[in-house]
């Protein structure tokens, strides 16, 4: 098992949202390694998004709608969704709820089709809590 600190990450300075924080700094109190290497890589498919970290957590949307919760301590999947649409914004944690939104719809001629979804999840196992 990795230490949190040989990683470079903690808790305390997690990374919840879309460039950080609700101000969207997109800085970071983290110490970062002059020389990094890599210690660990999976395979979760494609993404466009941003990838969050909180509560000792990496969690990545994909836009095959894929949710994944990774343990970069244990390298490993913690867990993983398949929502059915495809996700290109960031999550967000909150509460211990994972937020993420679908997006099925595509803008033609000033209207949307199909339908979009926000969808709040458990982050221990990633069971959907809610959804709009």
């Amino acid at each position: 098992m990795i230490g949190k600190q040989s990683l470079g990450i903690s808790d305390e300075h997690s990374w919840k949202m879309f460039r950080g924080s609700s101000m969207r700094t997109g800085a970071s109190a983290s110490n970062i390694p002059r020389k990094p290497s890599l210690l660990w890589l999976t395979e979760v498919g494609p993404s466009v998004s941003s990838p969050i970290f909180g509560d000792g957590t990496i969690y990545v949307s994909t836009i095959t709608g894929r949710i994944f919760a990774l343990n970069p301590y244990e390298k490993q999947i913690k867990w993983h969704l398949n929502v059915g649409s495809p996700l290109v914004s960031s999550p967000l944690l909150h509460n211990s709820i994972l937020v993420a939104a679908t997006y099925d719809s595509w803008i033609k001629d000033a209207s949307f089709t199909g339908k979009n979804f926000v969808l709040g999840m458990n982050i221990d196992d990633g069971k959907q809590i809610w959804g709009i």
